[in-house]
């Protein structure tokens, strides 16, 4: 019967513990929280009033993946008399490496740009083929530029 040796045994715990902590692949069971902050610029902010929304394109940094690129498209609904029209749209998230994390939101926004809201996570490619999760959306809009809007946005939430 052949035994580990101590020298053995401390290469396999260190190649263990050496393992990136932020690697999710699809079908791991473990949840990972994030937080993602960009900033992206919105195209045409009268286009997010029609059936086509409004596409936005940026980039930022999720805490547990590093530098990301993102595209996405806004849509806002208008809600008469109230002060908060409500929004709903999409993100495609690329990390560094190619793989892609997609989201989902819906939410309110004001007049003045403040946008609130929940997203989903909805699978994305690579190590994210299968991911879920879901999660908290805020946004800042600049509302005074109709055209190539500044909008400062962060996600906070968990991907499985």
């Amino acid at each position: 019967m052949q035994r580990f040796s101590g020298k053995a045994l401390v290469a396999l715990v260190m190649v263990v513990l050496a393992a990136p902590a932020n690697r999710i692949f699809a079908g791991d069971a473990a949840t990972t929280s994030f937080v993602f902050r960009s900033v992206v610029i919105v195209k045409n902010l009268n286009a997010t009033f029609t059936a086509a929304g409004s596409t936005f394109q940026g980039s930022g940094n999720i805490n547990k993946f590093g530098h990301v690129t993102e595209t996405g498209k806004l849509f806002v609904t208008p809600t008469p008399h109230t002060a908060r029209d409500a929004t709903h749209g999409s993100i495609a998230v690329t990390l560094s490496g190619g793989d892609q994390l997609f989201f989902n939101y819906t939410g309110e926004v004001t007049r003045s740009g403040f946008l609130t809201g929940s997203v989903v996570v909805a699978g994305g490619t690579g190590r994210f083929a299968n991911a879920s999760g879901s999660g908290g959306i805020s946004a800042q809009i600049n509302t005074a530029r109709n055209f190539n809007a500044p909008m400062r946005l962060t996600i906070i939430g968990t991907v499985q």
